[in-house]
């Protein structure tokens, strides 16, 4: 049974709390800081309730915030729930910005807070699963992140690759440029008998195709200047050799829910690296991160973040730091406002465009530097281009 920790000077509360919750989760109590604190390092559970008024001085909230701070500390990852009243708002968002979980107004539902509870912990599950399967690709870098995800399709990719990484069997991986491919064959080395081997990958889009066909499958000497015979050891099969096993990587625009756990990641990884205090998104920034549909996938969704990190000097990241025109901005440069949109197809394939269109005239047509600048393939602009019928933008 998991354990759950209540923190809150009012008895009746904490009773009413085991009541309701403990037939669910094995329950501990504490009515003030220190005896919480010791409880939680006792036992470390993976959630707890938090009441931010607690003595000696249950009117403020400098008891309970301190109880947060040395809660995590202790475990980083805790899922700490605050409970505070209506009058007590700008308190409790003071705690979420410190490193609380959520928040639960009283007076208490039991049905309510059940649900929330729940979630606290399927999310520390999640989170959990995702830095084991970071830590199978060295977690040396903010590359492994890309396979963090807590939408199914991800959950499903993270148990395929823990059951297929202890058998030997062929593993096909698809999915589009930027979703990880790469990344997933890696944690599958990892994880595999063979993981004190050398791990080779070999980019065969960036080999000709002729030469990829007659590498893979052979020719024979004469069949093109200085050509030599060559026999491979693949068949025309390879195909269906190759997948026993096959993984479909999804594109971000299809991981509901992943593209702000993932912005929020690549943000804090950026501000470590670049030495910046950056507390978060603005709601517009969020709600462009949202809609936008991140053509170069994960790859560009962390290129994005990375370079707002770098090029912002406020402390809540916002659109233009992404890269994104404002929306009066956009509508004046595209004709267009996501806004007037009838689908959500039609909100991202505008919101896109505009994203296009802005970065192509800030390099001055330069499609080299806006692909770099957009984190995609040359190859995947120009489909864009074509797409929107942007050609004569150079």
């Amino acid at each position: 049974m998991e354990k759950l920790l209540i923190i809150d000077d009012s008895e009746d509360i904490r009773k009413q709390l085991k009541w309701g919750l403990g037939k669910e989760y094995s329950i501990f109590q504490a009515g003030e800081r220190g005896e919480g604190v010791a409880l939680y390092k006792a036992h470390r559970p993976k959630a707890v309730t938090l009441d931010l008024g607690l003595p000696p001085h249950p009117d403020g909230v400098e008891e309970g915030l301190k109880c947060l701070e040395e809660i995590l500390r202790e475990n980083p990852y805790a899922k700490v729930i605050i409970i505070s009243g209506n009058d007590e708002r700008e308190n409790a968002l003071k705690a979420v910005k410190n490193g609380a979980y959520d928040v639960y107004q009283k007076p208490i539902d039991l049905n309510e807070i059940k649900v929330v509870v729940k979630r606290a912990f399927h999310l520390y599950d999640i989170e959990e699963e995702n830095r084991r399967l970071h830590q199978a690709l060295d977690g040396k870098t903010a590359e492994g992140s890309r396979l963090i995800g807590q939408c199914p399709k991800m959950l499903e990719v993270a148990a395929t690759i823990r059951k297929v990484a202890s058998s030997d069997v062929s593993v096909l991986i698809m999915g589009e440029s930027g979703t990880g491919k790469e990344l997933v064959s890696r944690a599958i080395h990892s994880m595999s008998l063979r993981k004190g081997e050398a791990f080779i990958p070999i980019n065969c889009g960036a080999i000709p195709e002729n030469l990829l066909e007659s590498e893979l499958f052979g020719h024979e000497k004469g069949a093109f200047t200085g050509a030599h015979a060559q026999v491979q050891k693949f068949r025309e099969d390879l195909y269906y050799r190759l997948g026993v096993i096959t993984i479909n990587l999804p594109p971000l625009r299809e991981r509901e829910g992943d593209i702000m756990l993932l912005s929020n990641l690549f943000l804090s990884k950026s501000c470590e690296q670049f030495g910046k205090k950056i507390r978060g998104f603005t709601s517009e920034a969020a709600k462009r991160l949202e809609s936008y549909n991140w053509p170069g996938n994960v790859r560009e969704l962390e290129n994005r973040v990375q370079r707002a990190v770098i090029m912002s000097e406020g402390a809540l990241i916002g659109p233009q730091d992404l890269g994104f025109a404002s929306s009066a901005e956009g509508r004046l440069k595209t004709g267009t406002d996501p806004n007037d949109a009838t689908t959500l197809k039609d909100a991202r394939d505008r919101v896109e465009k505009e994203f296009v269109t802005a970065s192509i005239e800030r390099n001055r047509g330069n499609i080299a530097r806006a692909a770099e600048e957009l984190g995609i393939s040359r190859p995947t602009l120009y489909d864009l281009m074509k797409k929107h019928g942007l050609q004569n933008l150079t």
